[in-house]
């Protein structure tokens, strides 16, 4: 048992190290916008008043084809990234005759 001892614990100590904490009020809030005016409206109300700080390639960019599409993709690039990391899958998306965002 001694020899298991140490196995035990780190694995006890790794499941609290690496299961996340305090996530139960994490809950989903849909609110879709009603129409595609809204929906454009929404995403020119989430760039700050002023890009002048913010990378060129990393700012919000939408593509949109000016009407509602089958299909429409947010690709979502993280914390530590920017919309640069999904150029070519948005391009790709935009040109198969999607709205991107």
């Amino acid at each position: 048992m001694k020899t298991y001892l140490p196995v035990v614990l780190l694995f006890i100590a790794a499941w609290l190290i690496l299961t996340p904490q305090g996530i139960g009020s994490l809950g989903s809030r849909p609110d879709p916008a009603t129409s595609y005016r809204e929906a454009l409206e929404r995403i020119s109300s989430m760039k700050p008043s002023s890009e002048a700080d913010i990378f060129p390639v990393c700012r919000t960019h939408l593509m949109t084809h000016g009407h509602t599409t089958a299909t429409a993709f947010i690709l979502v690039h993280g914390y530590t990234s920017c919309p640069e990391a999904f150029r070519e899958l948005g391009n790709l998306l935009y040109r198969q005759g999607n709205n991107v965002l």
